[in-house]
């Protein structure tokens, strides 16, 4: 993208996603879900009777709006939701017409965003730090973040500057997360009563851990097992790319094997193939869904592992190594919190007989129906 005139990935934002992101994690779970709460109640349509919705539209919604918070702080986030959907339909037309080499296009995607809108939150930020230096209120947000690892390399940052790295943020996160969810959601309502189980498994953790509280924590979160389960084994089956760990060698490199990579190669590893071989002994039936995999193989080995945003050498689906993706843990809750919050809502089920949509495939992208219509209706009508 640097090279047709679209953002380029900084030293500053990865270190805001990878670092600072990760450490507010707990305290921004309070502000997003209220945020996604509150939109659900203003987005999500009220349902006595049984009525069909396209879904995905919806739960951008709500992305968008939990997302406000953590990208561009309080004082944006009642702004920032209406301008992210426009963003990302800009976004994706932009990503279809580089494809077929118009590379003029993504010019003005590359400025999508007037940087005003930073500006007086920017300004604002600076003068603080100017005043009153560690002492001025920090914000647990990108431009935040951004501000320090920008004055932590002897830089200041600008508007322009500070909206292109918000701009990596929101390509990297909106749809691919929001894709995940649908895709989840789609495998709940596809398993004969995963439904009613999920449900049941929501009520029972919020009745042990949240004693009374409306609002999930980490921990609680944590809790939801089989939901992780489901989760996890969504992105083995239905991941959003068949490869992944994408590299580009610097300099031709040859293994103990024979195999030769000359300079100048792009390597990827087929996590999608790798995913559902069944020559890999622990994975039996690998070509068939079985949302309760993951439960069972957390049972008696270390809970860490086997979780939706786990990492290890045979998953690769968040990447490897230092280059995982560093925004899998807020992934991981913002799909939760989604999920609870339609599922506690509503009774669901899939058209045309239940049967799951197909993706269709694009280069190595996958990518579900984004039109299928959900069957929906108001828990206890």
């Amino acid at each position: 993208m640097s090279k047709v005139g679209g953002p380029q990935i900084t030293e500053e934002i990865q270190t805001s996603t990878r670092i600072d992101l990760n450490r507010a994690l707990n305290k921004l779970i309070e502000p997003r879900q209220t945020l996604c709460f509150r939109a659900a109640e203003e987005q999500l349509p009220a349902s006595p009777d049984w009525t069909s919705v396209v879904l995905y539209p919806k739960i951008l919604e709500l992305f968008s709006y939990m997302s406000a918070r953590v990208v561009v702080g309080p004082e944006l986030s009642e702004a920032w939701p209406a301008i992210s959907m426009r963003y990302i339909t800009r976004v994706l037309a932009a990503q279809a017409a580089i494809r077929k080499k118009y590379y003029p296009v993504l010019y003005w995607t590359a400025y999508y965003l007037n940087p005003e809108l930073v500006r007086p939150v920017l300004e604002a930020r600076h003068a603080a730090y100017a005043a009153r230096g560690a002492e001025a209120e920090r914000h647990d947000d990108f431009i935040q973040w951004i501000m320090d690892n920008y004055r932590a390399n002897g830089k200041s940052v600008t508007p322009d500057e500070a909206m292109q790295n918000i701009f990596i943020v929101m390509f990297a996160s909106m749809h691919g997360t929001s894709l995940i969810a649908l895709q989840s959601l789609f495998s709940l309502l596809s398993t004969p009563g995963a439904l009613t189980e999920i449900r049941e498994e929501i009520e029972r953790v919020a009745e042990k851990e949240l004693k009374g509280s409306p609002i999930w924590t980490r921990h609680a979160l944590g809790e939801l097992r089989t939901m992780d389960s489901c989760m996890k084994e969504t992105l083995r089956m239905k991941p959003s790319q068949e490869a992944t760990v994408q590299r580009y060698a610097m300099t031709s490199y040859s293994f103990k094997d024979g195999l030769h990579v000359p300079a100048g190669t792009v390597v990827s590893f087929p996590n999608l193939r790798y995913n559902t071989d069944p020559t890999r002994g622990w994975t039996p039936d690998a070509g068939t869904f079985d949302g309760k995999r993951w439960l069972r193989r957390r049972a008696g080995f270390d809970t860490s592992k086997f979780q939706f945003a786990s990492t290890a050498e045979d998953a690769l689906d968040w990447g490897a190594g230092l280059h995982a993706c560093p925004g899998r843990f807020m992934a991981e809750v913002t799909i939760k919190l989604i999920l609870i919050c339609l599922v506690t809502r509503y009774d669901m089920k899939l058209a045309d007989g239940g049967s799951r949509p197909a993706e269709s495939r694009r280069f190595m992208d996958l990518t579900p129906d984004t039109s299928t219509p959900v069957i929906i209706k108001d828990v206890g009508s």
